[in-house]
């Protein structure tokens, strides 16, 4: 009776201290890929009910019993508009946001070893120098680069 109890009370401390997250591409000056549905997820406490706005779009959710959900936005129009993706509970205080987020153009790019080559230097290695053009590009406020940290698993990661 007393482990039950106590595991009891660690499981109740553990959901009181979750808080609402966003998955790891959801962050400020990030980019939603245009005219296509969008499927927006995070973390939250064990089934705990959501709301979540993207400029005139509002989409419910509810986390699952390992904390983790997920909703869909419908298509959008490209926009140069920064808004807010915010993620609040219905169930208490708690909430997320995103600022300054556009819809547009996604691109991924992954590989090897060359993948790691920096975009702006124009050394013999990187023969046309077209990093430099790119450095220029991304001045841009409506073009965004991300380069993760390095990191492998033998298993699937929900973050980059």
């Amino acid at each position: 009776m007393k482990k039950a109890l106590f595991f009891l009370t660690i499981v109740l401390a553990f959901q009181a201290s979750a808080e609402i997250k966003l998955g790891t591409p959801f962050k400020d000056h990030a980019i939603l890929q245009r005219e296509m549905p969008v499927t927006i997820w995070g973390t939250a406490n064990v089934k705990e009910r959501l709301e979540i706005t993207f400029g005139e779009q509002i989409a419910k959710a509810e986390a699952d019993y390992n904390g983790n959900w997920k909703a869909t936005l419908s298509p959008m129009r490209a926009s140069k508009e920064p808004r807010t993706l915010l993620v609040r509970s219905f169930d208490s205080e708690e909430k997320a946001e995103a600022q300054d987020v556009l819809v547009g153009e996604v691109w991924l790019a992954s590989g090897q070893s060359n993948m790691e080559c920096p975009l702006w230097d124009d050394g013999v290695r990187y023969r046309d120098a077209y990093g430099k053009m790119m450095l220029t590009v991304t001045r841009n406020n409506y073009i965004r680069f991300i380069k993760p940290r390095r990191a492998w698993s033998v298993t699937p990661r929900s973050d980059i």
